[in-house]
């Protein structure tokens, strides 16, 4: 089974340490999978949100995806700070998990500034404690 909330702080902290080492496309892409994987560890907890192998399938895609996909109804009560951010603009619109793929330099600073403030927010706001924080 999933433990999303892990990843979730896993890849916030992976993230901040490959920033700091100027790994930015591979930051980008920890900052947009810790989101996804904060996202769901909030959904993981309600049962309306479950299938019986885990999350329901409709929550099976990425944060560029998935973001569109939960609405506020969806978020635990337990989770009051979280769907105010998620009836916000969709921030990753413009990640895709591809851009693993890409060259260095494709990743530009005001993206990687919005996708890391925002996967900062969801992973507060879910609770989650990043194994490496500063």
């Amino acid at each position: 089974m999933e433990n999303y909330a892990d990843a979730a702080g896993r890849h916030w902290g992976d993230g901040l340490l490959l920033e700091r080492e100027s790994r930015l496309e591979n930051a980008d892409q920890l900052y947009g999978i810790a989101a996804e994987c904060a996202i769901k560890a909030a959904l993981i907890t309600s049962a309306g949100n479950c299938a019986s192998n885990g999350l329901a399938k409709a929550y099976k895609a990425h944060i560029d995806e998935l973001w569109d996909k939960v609405s506020a109804n969806a978020i635990p009560r337990h989770l009051a700070t979280l769907p105010p951010l998620l009836k916000m603009d969709n921030p990753y619109s413009d990640w895709k998990i591809d851009q693993r793929y890409a060259g260095n330099g494709t990743v530009t600073a005001d993206a990687l500034e919005r996708h890391k403030t925002m996967a900062k927010r969801l992973v507060s706001a879910v609770g989650v404690v990043g194994t490496r924080t500063k």
